[in-house]
């Protein structure tokens, strides 16, 4: 595996830029963690040269940013709402222990020009970042391209956004996966790095003084299921149209473009469909990390995190033709014991340590 530092050294003439003050930029305000990296030395189990535990926790930082609209609402608490309304008791406190990082103080010269603030209003609008963070997306994002290649020449084409979104999205689902990593080598390794970082966001949600912060996480990205049935919302887009087409320069390829419309159609199709299946791949590698947490980590289990579990799944495809032979099976499957239909009901309100 070659490390980061190499790969960014072999572009440093194309990465190393100016902030718009004039004076020299420090480029690691620009480049995080590869988190694709940092899951591949995780599975691995690979020796890692630095701060194992530093680098886990600037990721765990970037997955409370991705899924903070979680933390703060929607899905959860209409399944919570269901589940009070039959009778399960909930005490909730939510705590912000990983806060969203400030704007960078400034932005490389090349996100001055013209090409430079198209590319980053359509990188925030369609990402749904912040400026500051569509840029460190960017710089990230280029430097893990493996051809040679001019930064100022891709600024401002459709072609560079494709690689930004790309390279976000898969970001996204490895800071998911690596989750799960942490799960797993938290019961096999003595790394106590590993135990450390899912305490820190299990102790963002609590209910009834257990920690719930990565069970609502998974469970509201698993079953997210009305983001994956929409495709992307042609307003994030239409930023991206001021952006070029390709950037074809010579006469014999500039016969072969379709026209601007054609082109601008066929760019909204294909990213509402890449937004979408890795929004589908979230759902997967969540509900994966989901099934570690419930088997390996999950203390004081109550029947309030069984309804919510169910009241979720029933919302989403997971469960769209349920019977109640299935919700038996679902709810054997979770707490390991086997029950017959007509016990269903007895057995929802039964196991667990609290009171309805």
């Amino acid at each position: 595996m070659t490390p980061l530092r190499h790969r960014a050294n072999a572009r440093s003439e194309s990465l190393t830029m100016t902030a718009s003050s004039g004076a020299a930029s420090d480029t690691s305000d620009f480049f995080v963690d590869d988190d694709e990296e940092t899951l591949l030395y995780i599975v691995a189990g690979e020796s890692f040269a630095g701060d194992l535990t530093s680098r886990l926790e600037s990721l765990s930082k970037r997955f409370n940013d991705d899924h903070a609209h979680h933390k703060y609402g929607g899905k959860w608490n209409a399944w919570v709402d269901k589940a009070k309304s039959v009778g399960f008791g909930f005490s909730e406190s939510l705590t912000d222990s990983s806060p969203s990082p400030g704007a960078l103080a400034s932005l490389p010269s090349a996100f001055g020009s013209e090409d430079g603030r198209k590319h980053l209003k359509a990188a925030s609008s369609f990402l749904s970042l912040s400026e500051s963070r569509a840029a460190q997306m960017t710089m990230s994002a280029l430097r893990s391209l493996n051809e040679p290649t001019h930064f100022q020449s891709l600024l401002g084409t459709r072609a560079f956004l494709w690689r930004v979104m790309e390279y976000h999205f898969r970001q996204r689902s490895s800071r998911i996966s690596a989750i799960a990593e942490c799960l797993r080598q938290e019961q096999a390794s003595d790394e106590s790095c590993f135990g450390k970082i899912l305490d820190s966001l299990d102790a963002t949600y609590t209910n009834c003084g257990n920690n719930r912060g990565l069970f609502r996480y998974l469970l509201s990205i698993a079953c997210q299921n009305d983001a994956c049935k929409q495709l992307a919302n042609r307003d994030e887009l239409l930023a991206a149209k001021a952006l070029r087409n390709d950037t074809s320069t010579t006469l014999e390829e500039s016969f072969h473009r379709p026209s601007d419309e054609v082109a601008w159609h066929d760019f909204v199709a294909k990213a509402s469909e890449l937004k979408r299946s890795f929004l589908q791949q979230e759902r997967i590698l969540a509900m994966e990390a989901l099934v570690a947490l419930l088997y390996q980590r999950l203390q004081d289990v109550r029947r309030a995190d069984f309804m919510v579990v169910i009241t979720a799944m029933q919302s989403t495809n997971f469960s769209l033709a349920a019977t109640a032979d299935d919700e038996v099976k679902k709810f054997s499957q979770l707490t390991g014991k086997s029950i017959r239909a007509v016990e269903w009901p007895r057995a929802l309100l039964t196991h667990g340590s609290d009171v309805v």
